[in-house]
């Protein structure tokens, strides 16, 4: 809820094209990028917060680069629950599937399901349909940094 994309366009980076899908139902509002710059030019609080949000983005982007060049699906699988849980304010992470996972981190479906498969014989997580519930957030967060 509440989510922003299509952010880099409003920072003068021009036509911006961004893919979204929406998990459940969901209203969408498209704002000209001259409307949302006079907005925003009266409102710098929300010019600050929207800084914020492009600063956390670069950052994960970032982070994703490194996990892609540095570390192991495992470690990237682990890493990506870990920040799932936290965006959904739990320790569920829901509303994903194994190919949804697959595609986050740069690997095959079956590849992930024996990694999950593997983390709940390791009683880090449980699994169900379109839901994994965490256990062990310090094992996960382990192998997210090892």
């Amino acid at each position: 809820p509440g989510t922003i994309f299509g952010e880099m366009s409003m920072i003068g980076q021009g036509m911006y094209q961004a893919f979204a899908e929406a998990m459940e139902d969901a209203t969408i509002c498209v704002v000209r990028r001259q409307n949302m710059v006079q907005f925003l030019s009266t409102r710098p609080a929300v010019a600050l917060r929207l800084l914020e949000i492009v600063g956390q983005r670069f950052l994960e982007a970032q982070a994703s680069l490194e996990a892609l060049a540095f570390k192991n699906v495992r470690a990237r699988l682990a890493s990506l629950l870990l920040r799932l849980a936290k965006q959904q304010a739990g320790n569920v992470v829901e509303g994903v599937s194994h190919q949804d996972l697959a595609e986050m981190v740069a690997t095959l479906r079956e590849t992930i399901t024996d990694t999950l498969n593997h983390f709940k014989e390791e009683g880090m997580v449980e699994l169900g349909r379109r839901h994994i519930i965490i256990t062990d957030f310090q094992k996960l967060k382990a192998i997210a940094e090892g």
